[in-house]
Parts: structure tokens; C-alpha cells; sequence
């Protein structure tokens, strides 16, 4: 134990100062929306998680995983509370425990150094990769349209999308980061039209153009880190 909480503690101290002043802002920016509208607890404490989450992610530390746990449950009770049962699904029975094992694969993958390294998919994969995506988002989206979800195939589109982009973020993949961006931007979308029919959640739409914001700069990142990488 003592071992696991002095390689966390390495990793939070390796932050740059760029990423600290991020993570502060964000996290300030989120917290000051949050508690000034009409915003859940719970949706509150999501959003606060999320966005340390996410920013710890684009820095390739393991310990983002820990916050990630507690955002990707806190958010799946508060997407079913919203009648977006993808999400929920999602978050409860498959992000949490991705979260679980993310912790354990990128902590095993960067016991020896600060941060983990990262690769791409080859051109074979991506195609194979890209069809299973389009196939799944069709059939998802059919059976949460039999649930009468609100946004059926919207919903689908962005819980197939972060499926698969949490398979490449356990496996380390620079892909990961173009996947989080179509997809936070469709979410976006979707809790703005929730938002537009409720005032409720404003904390998590504002989550989400955070998440945006950064799945933007970290794939710029983890270009330059898989670059770097290669010719290592």
C-alpha cells in the first residue's frame, strides 16, 4: 500500500505547470457554474471528478482513474435520473469497472517511470475498429428506441463512442483522444437539449465543454508523445 501511495503521490508531483494551472481553472470555472444553478449534488460532485479526471488522463498518469471512479458512478446515477438510460448503462456497468482496470493496467504499464507511454492503432485495425463502431451505434440505438429513451440513437451514438474509446484509452491508444471528441461534442448536444426542456444539470453540459475542450489539447499531446515515442 505504502508503495502504490508513493508512486500516486510521484505522478501528481510530475504535473507540469501548464496542467496544474488548467486543472485549477477548470476545476474553478465548474465548481462556480455548478453551485450558481439549479444543480443536483450529485451532479455537483460528477462534474468536479470528471474534469480532474479527464485532465489527469491527458497527462497519462494512472492515478486519474481513482477520480474516474467516482465520476463515472455519481454521473450514471444522475444520467438515469435524467431518463438517459444509455448513459447509465454506460457509466454503472462499464465505465466504472474500465476505470477499475484502467487503474491496474496503466499503474502495472508505469511502475518504473512517472507516466505511460502510448501507441496507435495500424491502418487494418483502424477500418476493423471504425465498422464495428457504425454496426454498433445501429443496433444500440434500435433497442434503446424499444426502452423509449429520450434520445435514442443520440444516446447511442455517444455511449458507443465512449465504449470504444475507453478500449483504446486501457490499451493506450493515441486514438482515444479523436474518439472523446466526437463524442463530448454529440453530449454537448444531447444535455443541451436536456438543459433546453429542464434547467437542471447545467454543471454537466459545462462538464462536457470542458471535456471538449481538453480531449482537443490532449490529442495534440499525445501526438507529440506517440512521435516521441517511435523514435525512441
Amino acid at each position: 500500500m505504502m508503495n502504490i501511495t508513493k508512486k500516486l503521490l510521484l505522478e501528481l508531483k510530475s504535473l507540469k505547470v501548464f496542467d496544474i494551472v488548467w486543472l485549477i481553472l477548470c476545476t474553478i470555472g465548474i465548481t462556480i457554474i455548478s453551485v450558481n444553478t439549479n444543480n443536483s449534488i450529485l451532479a455537483i460532485i460528477a462534474s468536479i471528478m470528471g474534469v480532474i479526471y479527464v485532465i489527469l488522463n491527458g497527462c497519462r498518469l494512472s492515478v486519474a482513474f481513482l477520480f474516474g471512479i467516482v465520476n463515472t458512478f455519481i454521473y450514471g446515477i444522475v444520467s438515469y435520473q435524467n431518463r438517459l438510460y444509455g448513459d447509465f448503462m454506460l457509466n454503472i456497468f462499464y465505465s466504472c469497472p474500465c476505470c477499475i482496470i484502467g487503474l491496474i493496467t496503466w499503474f502495472r504499464a508505469s511502475k518504473d517511470t512517472t507516466v505511460a507511454n502510448i501507441s496507435s492503432f495500424n491502418l487494418k485495425e483502424r477500418i476493423i475498429f471504425t465498422f464495428l463502431v457504425i454496426f454498433s451505434i445501429i443496433v444500440y440505438g434500435t433497442i434503446l428506441v424499444a426502452f423509449k429513451d429520450a434520445q435514442p440513437y443520440l444516446d447511442a451514438t455517444t455511449t458507443v463512442l465512449s465504449i470504444s474509446a475507453y478500449i483504446c484509452l486501457i490499451l493506450r491508444k493515441k486514438e482515444v483522444w479523436y474518439l472523446f471528441n466526437i463524442s463530448n461534442i454529440l453530449s454537448i448536444v444531447m444535455w443541451a437539449i436536456n438543459y433546453s426542456t429542464s434547467d437542471a444539470n447545467l454543471s454537466i453540459l459545462f462538464m462536457y465543454v470542458i471535456y471538449t475542450a481538453n480531449s482537443l489539447l490532449n490529442t495534440v499531446k499525445w501526438e507529440r508523445s506517440n512521435v516521441e515515442y517511435i523514435r525512441n
